[in-house]
């Protein structure tokens, strides 16, 4: 975050499916630890896809590699 100052941190996985105050702490967490310059205009946001982001990319992948060979 300090490094790259995104205005945007989209989180996924397990935590993020389970609990609902996880994003929110998760905010917190990083505006406490990281430059104040870099969170002011962060925001944290559930991955739409879900859990399946991560099969849906590398399907994306294999498909996109595929057509330029």
């Amino acid at each position: 975050v300090n490094l790259l100052n995104p205005e945007l941190l989209v989180a996924g996985g397990g935590l993020v499916e389970v609990s609902t105050s996880f994003l929110r702490k998760l905010e917190i967490r990083i505006k406490q630890k990281a430059f104040a310059s870099a969170t002011r205009n962060l925001h944290v946001s559930k991955a739409k896809l879900g859990n399946d982001a991560g099969f849906i990319g590398a399907a994306l992948f294999c498909l996109e590699s595929t057509k330029s060979k």
